[in-house]
């Protein structure tokens, strides 16, 4: 297998974010998951504003460490917790977080969206 170390500037949008903030419970369905990140969050911001603090700095100096994504492949542990979309199309028309940088680019996302709402 070859790999390549590639860096550049992606929209946050076209990353499915897997790592996401409040790390774990990939056992559960999409949407049960996206319950749990966001109580985590709204918990996380009620205890010392973590990702207020994180989004005011990404707003200010952009993301300043990199997020790790994945292309083409992914551990077959964390295949089967892929939304549909993804596994139909195949992963090597997705980037995927995995691993690092997920509450960065949670804060990326929802930054992104709040700009288009």
């Amino acid at each position: 297998m070859k790999y390549a170390l590639r860096h550049g500037v992606l929209q946050a949008n076209k990353i499915y974010n897997y790592c996401g903030p409040g790390y774990g419970r990939h056992y559960l369905s999409v949407k049960d998951r996206a319950n749990i990140v966001e109580q985590h969050v709204c918990n996380r911001n009620k205890r010392d504003k973590f990702f207020e603090k994180l989004e005011a700095s990404i707003l200010r100096e952009g993301i300043r460490n990199p997020i790790t994504v994945n292309a083409g492949y992914i551990h077959p542990s964390c295949w089967r917790n892929l939304p549909p979309h993804i596994t139909k199309c195949g992963l090597e028309n997705f980037l995927v977080c995995v691993e690092w940088g997920g509450s960065r680019l949670y804060v990326a996302q929802n930054i992104t969206w709040k700009c288009h709402a």
